[in-house]
């Protein structure tokens, strides 16, 4: 479980440690995400969708649920 900064407070020895544990295992995690993202960005295979085009069809799809 991540924790938010003023879970940090007041912690002291062992439960530092343990926190700095969590925060290089989150880092270590979300760096790997931004990395795959980036490759899968770059492969010529890629095809990007506009905004605009993804947007008309979520609104589309919100109408016909009410």
């Amino acid at each position: 479980m991540i924790k938010t900064a003023p879970q940090y407070a007041n912690k002291s020895g062992v439960e530092a440690i343990m926190c700095n544990k969590d925060v290089e295992e989150y880092d270590k995690w979300f760096r790997r995400q931004v990395e795959d993202a980036v490759k899968k960005a770059d492969a010529i295979e890629t095809e990007f969708v506009p905004h605009e085009e993804v947007f008309a069809k979520i609104e589309v799809r919100v109408r016909r649920k009410k």
